[in-house]
C-alpha cells in the first residue's frame, strides 16, 4: 500500500522523518492481522537499532495501526529514495526477531495460499505462528517459556579444586559436564539424572561450573544444536513387510530429493501406517524432517503413539488441542529440527519446515482437511503444493480416496500405489443387510442386530454400534396437533436431550428446558421422534446389562482429547464392550477385538442435494465397515436400512469402493462438475431474505458484466441463486452462487474480476453492496468466496 493512500490506517499526521537522509531510511512492508490484501509501508531507522540491522523476511515486528499495536510479518525491506514520500509513514516499533521465524518456502507457500483462496494474506499468516507469539501483550510470557537453563564448565578445573570437592555427586556432575559436547548441559537433563540444588551450589561456589540461560527463539535455527541422529543399530524394527507394502516403500523412497505425488490406495487394516513407517525409517535418517498430517485430533493420540515407538524422542505433535505453551514449545522444536517426525492436524502444514523430506496427508479424503472459515483453504491440495515447493514425495491415503485424488491418479498427475490385501488374518468383513422397514425398533435397534451383538459378547468380543446423530431424538412431536418443535433462529427441528431434559438446536446451540405440554395446543402428548446415541445407548445399556459397559463417544461425551483417549483405552484393554458413537469412531481407530459393526441407520447419508453426497455417504459406510475384523477373528457388519434396494446400498454390500468412485467420476464427467470443472461458490447472509435477493442479484449483475468485459464466452457458468441448504441460520438468511469454468484459468479472471468491481473495498471476505430502495445506505449483506468447495450447499 502506498504511503499517500489515503485509506492507509498507518497515517500520522505528525513528519516522522522530515529531518532523516533518505539514505539511510527503509521501507519495511509487513503483513498485519487485519483484511487487507497488500502489506503496509513503515519507516526503518538502522540509527534506532542496536546493531543496525535491518528485520529480515519472515520476522516479527510491532507496528502501529490506528492506534492499535500490533505484531506483524516483514515481507521485505528497500531503500528510501528521494522519490519516496516517506513524510507520512508512522516507524516500526519494535523488531522483535534477529532471525526469521517463518522461513522462506513457508511465507511463499502461505503468500499463494492467500492468493489463491482470495484470503487476506496477513490473517492468514498468523496461523503459522502459534498463538503465544502472535500478539505484543504476550511477549514477555512467550520468552519465559522458550527461556532455556544450562550448566557449563566455568574454567578449567585445576587438582585442587577438583580434590576440594565433597561427595559422589559433585564428581559425578563435574565428569558430565566435562565429557557433554561443548561441555554444557540442559538443567532439566541434569536433575533427571539425579542432580540437585546441592551440588549446582557447591560446583559454582568453587567456580568451576557456571549457569547460562538462553532464549531459544533468538538463537539462530539449528545452530549450535546437534541433527537428530537415529540410533546406531537403527530404529526398532516394524512388522514384517508383504510384497504390495515393500513395492509401495519402494517407490516412495526412490523420489527422496525430487518431488512426486502418490496416491496410496488402501483397504482398510491394509498397513498403509506401517508403509508410512518404513518410508521414514529410510527418509529421515540423515536429520531431515517429515510431516504427517491427519483429519481430526481425536486420531493424534493413537497415530502418535505408533510413530513415537518407532523413532523414540523424535516425535512431536501439533494440533489446536494443545495448551498456548505446548505449542509454543512443539513449534520451537519443529523449527530448530530437534523433532523430525511431525504428527498435526490441518494447520500444521504451516509449520517452518527447512528440510522437508516426506509429506503424509492420511484419510486424505476426509472432509476435516478442508477449513470452513476465513481462508478456506484445504490442506490436502497444500501438502501437494508444499512438497513440490521443496522437492520431495507426498502421500496421499486412504481406503476411499476422494474423486478428486482418484482423477488425478487416473490422468497421471499421481502415481497409483494399491494396498488391495488385509495384514490380518482375515480378508474383509461380512456384510448383512438387515430390512426394518416393517420391524419395530427399540432405540433404534432391530431384533435381528440385538441377537448379533449379545452372540459377539458372549464369544468375549466387542461390538461397534455406529449412529451419526447425537441427542436422545431427532425431534419431539405432539401426537394430538402434530406440532414438532423448532429453532425460532433457524429453519431446523430442536434435538431431544434428556440427561439434562433440554432441547437443542444443534445449528445455532439454542437452549430450551422441555416442555411438559405442547404450547399450540397444551395437550401433554409429546413424544420424541427417532432415536440418537444417547436413546440407543440407553437401549444398549438395557440389553447387555450393567457387567458389560457401553462406552458412547460423541461431541456430548468428549469434552477433550485426553477424554476420547480415556474411552478408547477401555476399548484397547480387549474385554467385552458396545463402542457407541458418531463419525467420530469412522476415522483410522484400530481395535483388533471388534469383530461386529452394526450400522443403525445406513439411510440418514443418503438423500442430499449436495455434489458430494454420494461420494461422503460411501466413503463414511465404507469407513465404518473397515473397523471389524482387523486382528485374528473374523468381522461381520449389520446394515439396518429400509431401502435395501438402494444403489448405494447394493454397492455397499459389494464392498467395491473403487467401481463405486469410478462411476461418480463417469457421472460427474457427464455433468462437467469438479473434478472435471473449477468450481467456486460464493456463499451470502443477510440481515432478511429481500436483503439477500437483492444482494444476490446484484452480485450475478456484477458477474456477467465481468464476463462480457473480458469476453469468458461459455468458459464460465453462473448458476443460482439457491438457498442454502439451512436457509435461515441464526437469525441471518443464507444463499449462495456457483461458479463453475472449464479451466482454472478462466475462473480465476472471473473472481479476479469480480473482486476489482468498484463495490468491493478492501475487506476481500465480507462485501458491502448499496441494495435499491434507500438511497445512500449500505444494507447488512456480506459475502464471501470458498474456492474449490466441499460442500456446496
Amino acid at each position: 500500500m502506498r504511503a499517500d493512500d489515503t485509506r492507509n490506517p498507518q497515517i500520522s499526521k505528525s513528519d516522522h522523518s522530515a529531518t532523516m537522509d533518505h539514505a539511510q531510511i527503509l521501507i519495511v512492508e509487513v503483513w498485519v492481522p487485519l483484511p487487507f490484501r497488500t502489506p503496509l509501508s513503515y519507516l526503518f531507522d538502522p540509527a534506532l537499532a542496536p546493531d543496525g540491522a535491518a528485520p529480515r523476511r519472515g520476522a516479527r515486528v510491532v507496528v502501529s495501526v490506528n492506534n492499535r499495536r500490533l505484531v506483524g510479518i516483514v515481507d521485505r525491506t528497500s531503500q528510501a529514495t528521494a522519490q519516496n514520500d516517506c513524510s507520512r509513514l508512522r516507524p516500526v516499533e519494535t523488531v522483535l526477531d534477529t532471525i526469521p521465524l517463518l522461513a522462506e518456502q513457508t511465507l511463499d507457500l502461505m503468500l499463494w495460499t492467500a492468493r489463491y483462496y482470495c484470503s487476506a494474506a496477513g490473517e492468514l499468516l498468523q496461523l503459522a505462528l502459534p498463538p503465544a507469539l502472535r500478539t505484543s501483550s504476550r511477549l514477555q510470557q512467550s520468552r519465559e517459556w522458550l527461556t532455556v537453563r544450562y550448566w557449563r564448565l566455568g574454567r578449567a578445573p585445576t587438582e585442587e579444586a577438583s580434590g576440594q570437592l565433597q561427595g559422589r555427586k559433585q564428581r559425578e556432575l563435574l565428569t558430565a559436564l566435562q565429557t557433554a559436547p561443548a561441555h554444557q548441559i540442559e538443567h532439566g537433563h541434569l536433575r533427571s539424572l539425579g542432580f540437585g540444588k546441592a551440588q549446582f551450589t557447591a560446583l559454582e561456589t568453587a567456580g568451576l561450573i557456571e549457569e547460562v540461560i538462553m532464549d531459544e527463539l533468538a538463537m539462530e535455527a539449528a545452530k549450535g544444536e546437534e541433527e537428530p541422529q537415529a540410533a546406531s543399530d537403527g530404529p526398532p524394527a516394524g512388522h514384517t513387510l508383504n510384497n504390495e507394502q515393500k513395492a509401495t516403500v519402494e517407490a516412495i523412497v526412490s523420489s527422496d530429493g525430487k518431488f512426486a505425488a502418490f496416491l496410496l490406495d488402501g483397504l482398510t487394516g491394509s498397513g498403509k501406517t506401517e508403509v508410512y513407517l518404513a518410508a521414514l525409517d529410510r527418509l529421515i535418517a540423515e536429520g531431515r524432517q517429515a510431516l504427517i498430517l491427519v483429519p481430526e485430533i481425536s486420531l493424534t493420540p493413537q497415530l502418535t503413539a505408533r510413530f513415537e515407538k518407532r523413532f523414540p524422542g523424535l516425535v512431536c505433535v501439533y494440533h489446536s488441542g494443545l495448551t498456548d505453551k505446548q505449542r509454543l514449545l512443539a513449534w520451537n522444536d519443529i523449527r530448530l529440527k530437534k523433532k523430525p517426525v511431525v504428527v498435526g492436524t490441518r494447520s500444521a502444514i504451516f509449520l517452518s519446515f527447512t528440510q522437508l523430506a516426506l509429506v503424509v496427508v492420511d484419510e486424505e479424503h476426509d472432509s476435516s482437511f478442508k477449513q470452513q472459515d476465513n481462508c478456506r483453504f484445504n490442506a490436502r491440495d497444500l501438502a501437494v503444493v508444499r512438497a513440490s515447493n521443496q522437492s520431495c514425495p507426498v502421500v496421499l491415503g486412504s481406503a476411499t480416496p476422494s474423486l478428486e485424488s482418484l482423477q488425478n491418479a487416473e490422468s497421471g498427475r499421481y502415481q497409483l500405489l494399491r494396498l488391495r490385501h488385509r495384514t490380518a488374518a482375515f480378508a474383509r468383513p461380512q456384510i448383512e443387510l438387515v430390512n426394518i422397514r416393517s420391524r419395530k425398533l427399540t432405540g433404534g435397534l432391530s431384533d435381528p442386530a440385538a441377537r448379533a451383538i449379545l452372540d459377539t459378547l458372549q464369544a468375549r468380543r466387542q461390538v461397534l454400534v455406529f449412529l451419526n446423530r447425537r441427542g436422545y431424538a431427532p425431534a419431539l412431536f405432539c401426537q394430538s396437533c402434530g406440532w414438532i418443535a423448532g429453532c425460532s433462529r433457524c429453519d431446523s427441528r430442536m434435538t431431544l436431550h434428556r440427561h439434562d431434559a433440554s432441547l437443542r438446536c444443534h445449528h445455532c446451540d439454542l437452549r430450551l428446558r422441555l416442555p411438559t405440554n405442547c404450547p399450540e395446543c397444551t395437550s401433554g402428548s409429546l413424544v420424541p421422534l427417532g432415536s440418537g446415541t444417547e436413546h440407543a445407548e440407553e437401549a444398549l445399556q438395557a440389553l447387555v446389562g450393567d457387567d458389560i459397559p457401553v462406552i458412547r463417544v460423541d461431541r456430548d461425551t468428549i469434552g477433550s482429547t485426553s477424554a476420547l483417549h480415556d474411552k478408547l483405552e477401555l476399548v484397547k484393554a480387549g474385554e467385552p464392550c458396545v463402542l457407541l458413537g458418531t463419525q467420530m469412531l469412522a476415522k483410522g481407530h484400530d481395535f483388533p477385538d471388534l469383530t461386529l459393526a452394526v450400522i443403525l441407520d445406513a439411510d440418514g447419508a443418503l438423500f442430499s442435494g449436495d455434489l458430494r453426497a454420494s461420494e461422503r455417504a460411501m466413503q463414511l459406510l465404507t469407513q465404518v465397515c473397515g473397523r471389524v475384523g482387523r486382528g485374528e477373528h473374523a468381522g461381520r457388519v449389520l446394515v439396518q436400512t429400509r431401502l435395501p434396494s438402494h444403489p448405494l446400498i447394493a454397492q455397499l454390500l459389494a464392498q467395491d469402493y473403487r467401481q463405486f468412485a469410478l462411476n461418480e467420476l463417469e457421472l460427474r464427467r457427464q455433468l462437467a462438475m469438479p473434478p472435471y470443472s473449477s468450481m467456486a461458490v460464493i456463499r451470502a447472509e443477510a440481515a432478511s431474505e429481500a436483503h439477500l435477493q437483492q444482494g444476490l442479484a446484484l452480485l450475478a449483475s456484477q458477474l456477467k458484466t465481468v464476463m462480457t468485459q473480458q469476453h469468458l464466452g461459455d468458459g464460465v457458468t453462473v448458476h443460482g441463486p439457491f438457498p442454502a441448504v439451512l436457509a435461515r441460520k441464526k437469525n441471518r438468511h443464507h444463499g449462495l452462487l456457483w461458479l463453475i469454468a472449464s479451466k482454472r484459468a478462466t475462473l480465476r479472471s472471473l473472481i479476479t474480476g469480480l473482486m476489482s468491481q468498484p463495490a468491493s473495498p478492501d475487506r476481500p471476505r465480507s462485501r458491502a453492496l448499496q441494495l435499491p430502495g434507500r438511497t445512500g445506505r449500505h444494507q447488512p449483506f456480506s459475502w464471501s468466496l470458498d474456492i474449490d468447495p466441499y460442500e456446496t450447499l
